[in-house]
């Protein structure tokens, strides 16, 4: 029987889990690097992406089964995964909140976004578009109306036991805080603090992901 993401990442260790996302992240910011984005900026994308956060969502849409892996075509899950992400990077470049907004600074350096497919919004401030919850530690976070919101909490703040960082991180998240500045400001860390904890924790949020698809596929009535 062909292996199934889930099997292949539950079997890595937690070095080569890290070493993984840090190839895909390589990846993620060297194709995100040849892309035009209105953001002016390779890293923080629009609709409150990231490079991480769409690592950690092509991830988390593999694990989940909304993309489905085959060994067959694609013998070597990080090649599949790279695929994944250029698809979600392409989705995002082509989508309407970067085709359609641009950023611009006027002579006195305030910056403005401006929705260009209205004639009458030239030269006035629109709100940044964010879409949060793309990462799988914002998604385990945010299951609070789902029976697994608690157990996966709770399995969460297991992972990361040992690590004040991180539990205080999602004491934060638990608050209403998603975004990296808010998060630094929230838990009294510096930014380059909170990339390196989200790193962790989007690992960390991994591992869940796996004990509660292992729980939920022997508590299935089906089974």
């Amino acid at each position: 029987m062909p292996q199934t993401a889930r099997e292949v990442l539950a079997r890595m260790s937690e070095d080569e889990l890290a070493e993984l996302i840090l190839r895909l992240g390589r990846y993620a910011l060297r194709e995100s690097n040849r892309l035009r984005w209105r953001t002016g900026d390779s890293v923080e994308l629009p609709g409150g992406e990231t490079v991480d956060s769409i690592v950690s969502l092509a991830l988390e849409k593999t694990l989940s089964g909304d993309r489905q892996w085959n060994p067959e075509t694609h013998p070597k899950l990080h090649e599949y995964l790279m695929d994944v992400i250029d698809s979600l990077l392409n989705h995002l470049v082509t989508g309407r909140d970067n085709s359609l907004f641009t950023k611009t600074t006027s002579p006195d350096g305030t910056v403005s976004v401006v929705d260009k497919s209205t004639p009458h919004a030239v030269g006035q401030d629109v709100e940044w578009l964010t879409r949060g919850g793309v990462s799988p530690e914002t998604l385990l976070l945010q299951q609070e109306e789902t029976k697994l919101h608690e157990r996966a909490l709770e399995l969460l703040r297991e992972e990361c036991e040992g690590d004040p960082v991180l539990l205080r991180i999602i004491e934060v998240m638990l608050e209403g805080n998603e975004k990296a500045e808010q998060i630094a400001t929230a838990a009294d860390l510096n930014i380059k603090e909170v990339y390196n904890a989200m790193k962790r924790l989007s690992r960390k949020a991994i591992r869940v992901s796996l004990r509660i698809s292992d729980v939920t596929a022997v508590t299935s009535p089906d089974n």
